[in-house]
């Protein structure tokens, strides 16, 4: 359950990551 939990939510980030984080990184 933990796994799935977390998964989700590195999922959840790595999409907000690809639409505007990688040029909000920089």
């Amino acid at each position: 359950m933990q796994l799935s939990f977390v998964d989700s939510l590195s999922l959840r980030a790595m999409i907000l990551w690809c639409i505007g984080g990688a040029d909000a990184t920089e």
